[in-house]
């Protein structure tokens, strides 16, 4: 996966972002396709310990500090909030 670069200022994907909670989670791929492309981390089905894990590994890979009520959010809001610090 590659990543945009404006003003000098890394991109940040919604690829990279799905396959960080992929790998943080070991979530299935297919959660975020098709229908589920813009639900809610909780309405994939993912806990709160697996928002913890995902905290920790946006934190070491990307320097992303995720809020606690991450679940909330979708992939498109966690990418927003990665590249502009505030959710979209």
């Amino acid at each position: 996966m590659t990543s945009a670069s404006t003003e000098g200022r890394r991109v940040i994907t919604a690829a990279e972002i799905t396959q960080l909670v992929i790998t943080a989670t070991g979530a299935a791929p297919e959660l975020f396709d098709g229908p589920h492309q813009e639900s809610s981390l909780v309405e994939l089905g993912l806990d709160s310990l697996a928002l913890l894990e995902i905290q920790v590994v946006a934190k070491e890979r990307l320097a992303l500090e995720i809020p606690d009520h991450g679940l909330e959010l979708t992939v498109s809001e966690l990418t927003a909030l990665a590249n502009t610090g505030q959710e979209g």
